[in-house]
């Protein structure tokens, strides 16, 4: 998918710099909504500060997330090719990962998220466009209903296990920001009413990458059925992303 392009010349190489400290800023409301779904903070073995790492099916995914770490001067590795074979079926699925190297910065963001050994929403979480962008690309769908799933029900959120108390602060929270509903539901996700797909999307914005772009594919909403084509700056998972700096 796409490449997270900045293109700067020797003039302007103060407005290079505040750029990438707003792309740090930013990186904080991104890691949130990675860490609401499957991101991982740990402090390595002999280390004294913590590393990110996550995975996805998709290469551009992982390849756009990986460029917008480096443009908040982060050392990244990756993205890697990792397959995974589930224990269950004995079936290889395709995995790439990324890890952004130990940093003080995600020791003090990994003191938030593990207060215990396990992860747990902060207190201190603020809800944005792009927390809720990725949250919904790492562990979002659209659910479908009626004959040959011609409407859109909902749109879920996947909780990762989080507490009850969080879950609740959390719905609370974005519905101060955004007006949105989200009804928790026993199967342990969190659940829109059908007048609040489209807000939902509109909050969140067009898919940055095309492998996730499925997500925001829906039959009778003209804005997002013709995004494919109408975003230039996708690409094809087989495309080397590229940072200009």
């Amino acid at each position: 998918p796409c490449a997270f392009v900045v293109r700067t010349t020797s003039n302007n190489f103060l407005n290079c710099w505040k750029l990438r400290q707003e792309v740090k800023l930013s990186f904080i409301s991104i890691l949130d909504g990675l860490m609401l779904g499957d991101g991982c903070l740990q402090v390595p073995p002999q280390c004294k500060n913590a590393r990110y790492t996550h995975g996805s099916k998709h290469y551009g995914y992982m390849a756009y997330l990986s460029n917008i770490a480096k443009l908040g001067r982060f050392d990244v590795n990756g993205p890697v090719y990792v397959p995974h074979t589930l224990k269950s079926n004995g079936k290889t699925y395709d995995s790439y990962h990324i890890t952004v190297n130990t940093d003080p910065f995600l020791t003090s963001q990994q003191k938030r998220w593990y207060i215990t050994k396990e992860k747990h929403i902060p207190s201190d979480i603020a809800i944005t466009p792009e927390l809720m962008l990725h949250w919904y690309i790492g562990d979002g769908s659209l659910n479908w209903y009626g004959k040959n799933n011609k409407k859109i029900n909902s749109i879920r959120l996947g909780t990762y296990d989080f507490l009850c108390e969080e879950l609740q602060y959390i719905t609370e929270k974005i519905y101060v920001e955004t007006s949105i509903v989200l009804q928790r539901r026993k199967s342990g996700f969190l659940e829109t009413n059908v007048k609040d797909v489209y807000k939902f999307l509109d909050y969140i914005g067009l898919c940055p990458v095309i492998c996730y772009y499925y997500k925001w594919q829906t039959k009778d909403y003209e804005k997002y059925s013709n995004m494919r084509n109408s975003c230039f700056c996708l690409h094809e998972d087989n495309q080397q992303p590229s940072l200009y700096l």
